[in-house]
């Protein structure tokens, strides 16, 4: 068998069989994927890699290849469109997000995330970016769309032999988003701070709420014109509505203990969305209103 490097994966030129490939190594993972049965197995394999990925699907189609050597504990495979498996793996820090295309000819990609979460299709991957040991924890949220290969899905030219962290096209904060970068200086750098998880309210929107310099708000994220484009609106919740600062010390923003428990929305005929906060109770008391429902 011939082996080529795309990445961090590497692939099989000459599949492999299947029912042999399975009989040598200890299976760790399978599932059925409509038409496609996926196996994940153990092994030792090129440049450290200990799992081999194997789809088998109609007319004894099959994609075989090397996941990165990062992979170690299998989470869930999922199939968009019958083009793309996306492999979810949970990582010691981060989730590792492997990207294998049915066509032999697509080029496989992962990346590194916090809490990726995706769209009701798996078109779209919503994630907090990844930050090294060590490395400042700012808030960049960014999407990955998996119908898109290696390269589209950066900002920056993709670098095969990276790290993995710089993938994805920022969408929020705007600093981010419209200067079409990964990093920010530390003395320009917006303080930003999720006051919720990403929830997609259909397979084009999303909405969260974010926390920065004494506001919280409510945001609607929508990919219709594809991730680079991402059209942002916001609601900046009126914490004096929400919070009774009487029951907080002097020194704390009422503005920062606004949290979402959960968030969940409709979209209307005209393509108005109505979100509805069910707020996080606070330990003092302070949070005054249970749910609150934000138009745009």
């Amino acid at each position: 068998m011939s082996i080529a490097r795309v990445g961090g994966y590497v692939v099989s030129i000459v599949l492999l069989c299947a029912a042999s490939a399975r009989a040598q190594s200890p299976v760790v993972f399978q599932k059925l994927l409509g038409d496609w049965s996926v196996s994940i197995a153990s092994g030792t394999g090129p440049d450290e890699s200990t799992l081999q990925f194997t789809a088998t699907g109609p007319q004894a189609q099959q994609r075989q290849v090397w996941l990165d050597r990062r992979t170690r504990t299998i989470k869930d495979v999922i199939l968009w469109n019958n083009a793309t498996f996306v492999v979810l793996d949970e990582g010691g820090t981060a989730d590792h997000v492997g990207i294998v295309p049915v066509p032999s000819a697509g080029e496989p990609d992962l990346f590194l995330a916090y809490d990726p979460t995706l769209s009701p299709d798996s078109r779209v991957i919503a994630f907090r970016k990844f930050a090294p040991r060590g490395g400042e924890q700012e808030l960049v949220l960014l999407a990955y769309d998996v119908s898109l290969g290696p390269v589209a899905n950066r900002m920056a030219a993709w670098d095969p032999l990276g790290e993995a962290i710089e993938v994805g096209w920022a969408f929020y904060p705007d600093e981010y988003r419209m200067g079409h970068t990964y990093e920010i200086s530390p003395e320009s750098r917006p303080a930003y701070a999720l006051a919720s998880g990403l929830t997609w309210i259909d397979s084009r929107r999303l909405a969260f709420l974010a926390y920065s310099t004494g506001t919280t708000k409510a945001v609607l994220v929508n990919f219709s014109s594809g991730i680079s484009a991402p059209i942002i609106q916001e609601f900046a919740l009126d914490s004096s509505m929400i919070v009774n600062s009487s029951r907080l010390p002097t020194d704390v923003d009422p503005a920062s203990i606004i949290s979402a428990r959960s968030l969940s929305g409709t979209v209307a005929p005209n393509g108005s969305v109505e979100l509805v906060i069910q707020f996080e109770p606070s330990p003092l008391g302070a949070i005054k209103m249970a749910t609150m429902t934000v138009t745009f």
